[in-house]
C-alpha cells in the first residue's frame, strides 16, 4: 500500500483513550477513497496499551504498531 496520508499516534499508557481514538480513526479511514495508514507508536507503556493497539492492528489492515522499547 502506498498511503496518501499517514497518521501517527504516539501512545504511552493510553489504555483508557486509545480504543475510542482508534475506532474514530477507523471510521475516518473507511470514509475516504484514498489509502491511509495509521501508525501507533507505543512507547514502553506500563498498562496494556500495546496489547490494545496490537489487537486493533490485527483487525484493521491499514493500522500498524511500532513498539519502542525503553
Amino acid at each position: 500500500m502506498n498511503p496518501m496520508l499517514s497518521i501517527i499516534i504516539p501512545a504511552y499508557n493510553e489504555k483508557e483513550r486509545l480504543p475510542r481514538c482508534l475506532d474514530s480513526l477507523s471510521l475516518f479511514c473507511q470514509a475516504r477513497s484514498y489509502p491511509i495508514e495509521v501508525l501507533i507508536v507505543e512507547n514502553g507503556s506500563t498498562d496494556n496499551t500495546y496489547e490494545i493497539a496490537n489487537q486493533f492492528s490485527k483487525e484493521s489492515h491499514n493500522f500498524r504498531v511500532i513498539r519502542e522499547q525503553q
